[in-house]
Order: structure tokens, then sequence, then C-alpha cells
């Protein structure tokens, strides 16, 4: 469990923040709901199911 928060939390949040950066600096807007705005929300809701059902039995 402690592995989890020490490599694989640092990791995500680095994946979230670069590509956020990327679509940012590709001219891709942020605002509204569109393809972007739904994979993140997507992306976050795995994480959050994962956290809640996989991560115990680990």
């Amino acid at each position: 469990m402690l592995a989890d928060f020490i490599f694989t939390l640092p990791g995500l949040i680095l994946i979230i923040v670069s590509g956020n950066l990327m679509a940012i600096q590709a001219g891709y807007s942020m605002s509204g709901f569109n393809w972007l705005t739904l994979s993140l929300i997507l992306f976050s809701l795995t994480g959050i199911l994962c956290c809640r059902y996989c991560c115990p039995y680990a």
C-alpha cells in the first residue's frame, strides 16, 4: 500500500498535469465538455474504482 502512494500516485499526477499542459500548448480548449474533459473524467473514474476495489487486495 505504501509503494502505491510513493510510486504510482506521483506518476498518475504527472500524467494528468503533463497531458493538460500539452493539450493547452497544442491549442485545445480545456473549458466546456468535450472529448478531452471526458477522457480526464473517465481516467479519474478508473483510478477511483481501482483504489476502491483493487488496492485492498494488493
